[in-house]
């Protein structure tokens, strides 16, 4: 028998306060950082920190934004890295064995001669003592109270500390702890901790960090703020403050002798056996030694070469190091360094008169490389411009280039494009003879020239692809001369240029200095005005033109009207500028000025936090990049009304733990760190410049897809693909021309990733199935 034809059709109707789905991938780059337990560089960390070695050879770290602590076991020529105490990413105070105790940020830590280890638990405000118990970790609070912090000496929880940074346990079972501005002690009595204050109130430090003993039983201290090393040494019953390196309030990168010397936030402190001491000198990226010579203290730079950040294995001053936080000296000497944001544990070792660096746990941080998929790296991009589905450009700002995505079946391949990693300038040029500062944004016209903000050069830039090499030139800005005056190419003169979008007519619109600039071609000289907003004037306020006031506008883009859609950073709100004549007026569509929060909803109903970047589809659609929230946020026009939904990501709720991070999956499973900018293709895919976690990654909407009909006995089986707890409604119709759909069943709720539903049908009939998204 002839059940008829069936003819199957996809229809989506999104509700007004549900997301469509999502599905997030990384095509490009590697964020490094992680919590994975393993061996050598399978390993991974999030900002280790403090790092202490133990009579066994092991070394304990305390991973600071993972909360928990980890441990490193030789075994052999590689290192075996686990977790002893703390869940990753979950932050509190509680006590507890092995993964039921809580850290929040951990920063110092401390081994004494019974194995037991010390961590300064920083923003808990407390001091806590982890002890082997059988093959289990004991976690208990032994001074301070937690999220209670204060100045208070006083026994166990009585006392009150602010923010402890590091500590060190000496071999009588007293405990020392850098304490804000203070050097704290903590003596043991019986089963209590007394904590005195031995020294900062009338000796000035100001936020010292790690602390060491030598042998005749004198203490170190990193005094980061003072930029200085301080020695306290007990003379009777008080402790004596000196200074032995840097010089107080004077920040530098010098070697020298005593005064001479200059640090600039050095943070981590060991000390050998013939009291040598080694420094992690950790803004300006380098590993130093302080060494006594009679009376005097000589500083030298043994590892990284100061101010240049970088993750490179290699010899003395060709190695880099990304803000090394903590360093410990292992049984052979040689040292382990905490390097925090390359997310490793490096070994420096004096191999004849060489300081050798490597990496023996970490995958890595930010860098440049060129390469398929992971392989590439990035440091920090910043600008994403589309020019078709299989082609985007980045601008890689920390990196100072301009990099080319090509996707090749379903590889994305990265290559760079113009400037050269490393080398900032503001040369123009081709290829990489041209360079780059800090660039920015990024746009690309409809005939597909590209258009940089460069940033720290205060200018724009053009980049023209269509010759044989890629020729760049600056349109408009004098490099390196800032200020907010109108005019012709470089008499004009920008601020700190942000955000870039080109309109259809080839006009490019930039956010630069709290105004909205406008640059129009005009034979082969560009016209700058300022079309919305006062340069220089911080405020909030809609109105036209000059009267308008922005708080660090960002991301710009331009519809086919030639509406302008503006991320009002501080403002933590959507503007909308129409063109009215030549008038320019501004209104705000989504969000609520000063109002910080991540809710979905209408109009001023939803919240905002540091919104970054901005893109508009062709429907009309606005996409953002809701950067201190880390999500990618939708606003669709419904009528008069502007309705936000987040597509990506979970979302910042103030005063708990926070959900940044780098996962792929579908809306709130996915995780982003900090997203800026972010380009929107035809089909409505969706590509984000993913900041912090130095990767692009790439959004594509999941419709229903109604999988082939299965007839049998007058009945019909439909399938189609669903994401969980989705809602969906089958509907048919017998006839395309017609507005009259029937629903089939009831709307189905989806359990997993299919659903499947029966109807019948007759005999020389026809009929036509479609498949509603739900609200």
């Amino acid at each position: 028998m002839n059940f008829g034809k069936i003819f199957l059709c996809l229809a989506v109707a999104v509700g007004t306060l549900r997301a469509q789905p999502y599905q997030w991938t990384t095509i490009a780059g590697s964020a490094g950082y992680g919590s994975a337990d393993g061996t050598n560089t399978d390993a991974r960390f999030w900002v280790p920190m403090g790092i202490a070695s133990d009579q066994n050879g092991s070394f304990v770290a305390s991973d600071y934004r993972n909360n928990n602590i980890r441990r490193l076991s030789p075994s052999g020529t590689n290192w075996i890295v686990s977790t002893i105490a703390g869940t990753p990413r979950i932050q509190g105070g509680a006590d507890g064995t092995n993964g039921e105790a809580q850290f929040y940020n951990p920063k110092g830590v401390a081994v004494d001669a019974e194995g037991n280890i010390y961590i300064a638990d920083s923003y808990n405000h407390t001091i806590r003592r982890v002890t082997l118990a059988g093959t289990n970790w004991v976690v208990t609070t032994i001074a301070g109270l937690t999220h209670t912090p204060g100045g208070v000496d006083g026994v166990n929880s009585d006392a009150r500390f602010t923010f402890p940074y590091g500590v060190l346990a000496d071999r009588s079972g007293i405990v020392y702890v850098t304490d804000s501005t203070t050097i704290r002690k903590l003596t043991p009595l019986g089963t209590d901790w007394v904590v005195t204050t031995i020294a900062g109130r009338a000796d000035r430090f100001s936020s010292p960090s790690d602390l060491v003993m030598d042998g005749n039983g004198a203490i170190y201290v990193t005094d980061t703020r003072n930029f200085t090393i301080r020695k306290l040494t007990l003379m009777g019953t008080d402790w004596v403050v000196t200074t032995v390196a840097g010089q107080a309030g004077v920040s530098g990168s010098a070697d020298g002798t005593n005064n001479d010397a200059r640090f600039y936030y050095a943070d981590g402190l060991a000390i050998d056996p013939d009291g040598n001491l080694f420094v992690a000198d950790t803004s300006n990226h380098t590993i130093r030694s302080v060494t006594q010579a009679g009376t005097n203290w000589v500083v030298r730079t043994i590892a990284g070469l100061a101010g240049v950040s970088g993750d490179v294995d290699g010899t003395n001053s060709l190695a880099r190091f990304n803000y090394p936080h903590g360093v410990a000296i292992a049984g052979d000497g040689s040292l382990l360094v905490t390097d925090g944001s390359n997310y490793k544990i490096r070994n420096v070792r004096l191999e004849g008169t060489n300081w050798v660096v490597r990496t023996i746990a970490g995958r890595g941080g930010p860098e440049s490389r060129d390469g398929t998929h992971s392989a590439a790296r990035f440091n920090h991009p910043w600008g994403i411009a589309l020019a078709n589905s299989s082609e985007v450009y980045v601008s890689d700002e920390n990196n100072h280039t301009i990099r080319r995505l090509t996707k090749d079946g379903t590889n994305w391949l990265v290559s760079t494009l113009t400037g050269l990693a490393g080398m900032p300038g503001s040369n123009d040029g081709t290829n990489n003879d041209a360079h780059f500062k800090t660039p920015r944004g990024l746009a690309m016209d409809r005939n597909g020239t590209l258009y940089v903000s460069d940033h720290s050069n205060a200018i724009i830039r053009k980049v023209s692809l269509q010759l044989s090499n890629v020729v760049v030139t600056t349109i408009a800005g004098t490099p390196g001369i800032t200020g907010s005056v109108d005019g012709t190419n470089g008499f004009a003169l920008f601020y700190r240029p942000l955000g870039i979008t080109a309109d259809r007519s080839g006009n490019l619109y930039v956010s630069d200095n709290q105004a909205i600039r406008r640059l129009t071609p005009e034979g082969t000289n560009w016209i700058t005005t300022t079309i919305a907003g006062l340069s220089g004037t911080p405020g909030y306020l809609d109105g036209s033109d000059s009267t308008a006031r922005f708080d660090t506008p960002c991301g710009v883009a331009a519809d086919a009207a030639t509406n302008l859609y503006v991320a009002d950073f501080w403002n933590y709100v959507i503007r909308k500028i129409t063109p009215l004549g030549t008038n320019w007026l501004v209104t705000t569509i989504a969000g609520l000025k000063g109002s910080v929060g991540r809710q979905d909803g209408t109009n001023s109903d939803a919240r905002f936090w540091n919104p970054y970047g901005v893109a508009v589809g062709g429907d009309g659609v606005v996409f953002v990049s809701d950067a201190g929230n880390h999500t990618i946020r939708k606003i669709t026009p419904v009528g008069t009304n502007w309705v936000v939904t987040t597509i990506g990501g979970l979302g910042n709720v103030i005063g708990i733990p926070d959900f940044q991070g780098n996962a792929d999956g579908v809306g709130d499973a996915a995780r982003f760190a900090w997203p800026t900018a972010l380009t929107v293709g035809s089909d409505g895919t969706v590509f984000v410049a993913d900041y912090w976690n130095n990767t692009i990654r790439q959004g594509t909407p999941l419709l229903p897809v109604l999988g082939l009909p299965q007839v049998s006995g007058g009945l019909v089986r439909l399938n189609w693909t669903t994401v969980a707890g989705q809602q969906y409604q089958l509907q048919s119709n017998a006839d395309l021309t017609s507005a009259n759909w029937s629903t089939v069943g009831d709307a189905i709720t989806a359990p997993s990733e299919m659903a499947s539903i029966e109807d019948s049908i007759f005999a020389s009939t026809q009929r036509f199935y479609r498949v509603l998204l739900l609200p």
